[in-house]
């Protein structure tokens, strides 16, 4: 068993991870079992019961994950590499030339399941040669639709506002589709899915896992677009409700762990 009483672990509580001490064990009523975590350096009465979903196994990998969910750094692995390219093209261009008093910067409360299917998916994808499969059902596009469609009966001016939210997303994904929501590992499964479906756009093509690679990735495409203050709040609190909706849709619109398919590998060439 992964998790024991009295071990210590990373437990998730109001998106971070603090280190906690298991303190007792129980089969929930659900037949899942359920873990009593005692948070170190906080009061018992902060004490709680939690799924075994919401806890890491407190090592190298898991403190590295509590840094990057406390600098809020949740994007794939490709626009990692992009903010390490902007950030020493700053550098080399005298630093900081600080920020216009008109640009907002967007953020994002990124709810605990999905970010453990951000970390996950990674490890699948990077470790496992595990791969998303394409096409997908229902697709990006059907999915942020759907969630306008949740919002029912709107003003104007509100129905507006969620109508061009759809419209943006789908803008965006398909055109930072192949360059920064790609892990290495999938551009070979790009290329065959984009070949074998002539004319289909990326939005109808990819579905729940990388909308959401996109949704929080878009912080850091506003910034660059330098988002006016006024418009940031306008977008902020709906893209935060259309990560709640993922949130609460989880089971139908993401893969399960069983569904991602093996990747295939090209065959090595044999020495003479």
């Amino acid at each position: 068993e992964r998790f024991r009483m009295g071990q210590q672990v990373l437990a998730m509580n109001k998106n971070q991870l603090y280190v906690s001490k298991i303190a007792k064990v129980r089969t929930g009523k659900d037949g899942v079992r359920e873990f009593c975590v005692h948070y170190l350096g906080w009061k018992s009465r902060h004490d709680e019961w939690v799924k075994e979903h919401r806890l890491y196994e407190d090592d190298d990998r898991g403190r590295s994950l509590q840094k990057r969910i406390a600098s809020n750094v949740w994007v794939p692995h490709a626009q990692l590499q992009a903010e390490k390219e902007r950030e020493r093209e700053k550098a080399s261009e005298g630093g900081d030339r600080g920020d216009d008093d008109e640009t907002g910067t967007v953020t994002l409360a990124v709810p605990s399941t999905l970010q453990k299917q951000l970390l996950d998916e990674g490890q699948r994808i990077q470790q496992g040669d595990k791969l998303v499969p394409l096409p997908r059902q229902p697709t990006a596009r059907e999915i942020v639709s759907k969630f306008v469609e949740s919002k029912g009966a709107l003003e104007f001016l509100e129905d507006q506002m969620y109508t061009e939210l759809r419209d943006s997303i789908v803008r965006y994904f398909n055109s930072s589709l192949e360059m920064i929501l790609l892990y290495p590992q999938e551009r070979d499964q790009h290329r065959e899915v984009v070949q074998g479906n002539p004319g289909v756009a990326m939005v109808d093509l990819y579905g729940a896992e990388h909308l959401l690679r996109l949704i929080v990735t878009l912080p850091s495409l506003l910034r660059k677009a330098q988002l006016e203050k006024k418009n940031e709040r306008a977008v902020q609190p709906r893209l935060q409700e259309l990560l709640r909706y993922l949130d609460n849709c989880y089971k139908d619109y993401f893969v399960l762990d069983s569904q991602y398919i093996t990747a295939t590998k090209e065959p090595e060439m044999e020495e003479a």
